[in-house]
């Protein structure tokens, strides 16, 4: 499975005419995390996975897929290692039972190897509850940008926003900045447009949807509106969106939180990390 994943990361450089040497470089800070990354040994930061799509134009969800895959198989391959199923010995066939669960196979080895194994019960249990969370977390994952400067969010309490309740198969995702990347410097008491590009990756039409700023208004950040409105997006369409700022009268950084809203003001993906804006504030 490891094989899918890197085939369709060296279609990418070679369609692109890079090497990797030089992708490795762009994306982590050494060849042995790369490799760790991309055969599933530990799960990579979306900023990894956001330049790696962008550098190369791949598509963000075929990838999450094909490393879903292998992080399914290097599960299995290590319950499987570590229980001795696989093994001519294996529990007898007429005491098994089949359970009716979407875990397949391998639930069903665990469960019968750990009725003649009692003293390993312990350890199947944790391993199958381990399991599911991974498959969970993975088929409902949504993608979304983290940033090594964010250190604290409002909660929908806090700004006395409602949380919408999750729509099945709405789902988006950050494509880039078009205009003014974070930590660009810009002069106090001057206008800018900020415009982040974003992808509708669901398979729900954005209609009356709105960007709302969750960083409260005050004469030491940045000013804008409240709130824009999100022009109509249908499945797979990107879309910009633009707000208009004033930098404050002092230097300084100046940093702002956005969350999609509908007209009531309720929060889609309130557990997703927010679109933001950061910009260096200086006098000249």
């Amino acid at each position: 499975m490891p094989d899918r994943l890197r085939k369709y990361i060296n279609e990418g450089l070679q369609r692109k005419g890079l090497q990797k040497k030089h992708l490795v470089l762009e994306l982590t800070s050494s060849k042995s995390q790369y490799y760790r990354f991309i055969n599933a040994r530990a799960r990579p930061p979306q900023t990894f996975v956001d330049k790696l799509v962008e550098k190369l134009e791949l598509d963000a969800d075929v990838f999450w897929r094909l490393y879903r895959e292998v992080e399914q198989v290097l599960l299995q391959n290590s319950v499987e290692k570590s229980m001795g199923i696989l093994s001519s010995d294996a529990t007898p066939k007429t005491n098994e039972i089949n359970l009716p669960t979407n875990g397949g196979d391998i639930v069903n080895k665990l469960w019968n190897a750990a009725r003649y194994h009692s003293h390993l019960f312990i350890a199947v249990v944790l391993i199958i509850f381990l399991a599911i969370f991974i498959l969970d977390s993975s088929l409902n994952h949504q993608v979304d940008r983290e940033s090594p400067k964010r250190r604290y969010f409002p909660t929908a309490s806090e700004l006395k926003l409602k949380p919408f309740s999750k729509i099945n198969g709405d789902n988006s995702i950050f494509v880039r900045d078009v205009t003014i990347p974070d930590g660009t410097p810009i002069t106090i008491n001057t206008q800018y447009d900020k415009v982040w590009r974003v992808r509708n990756t669901g398979k729900i039409t954005w209609e009356n949807r709105y960007l709302k700023r969750m960083t409260p208004q005050g004469n030491s950040l940045c000013m804008s509106a409240d709130k824009v409105p999100i022009p109509k997006t249908i499945p797979g369409e990107e879309v910009d969106i633009q707000i208009t700022f004033v930098t404050r009268d002092t230097p300084g950084s100046c940093r702002t939180d956005w969350k999609m809203i509908n007209e009531k003001g309720d929060i889609y993906f309130p557990n997703l990390i927010s679109l933001f804006s950061v910009v260096e504030v200086v006098t000249q």
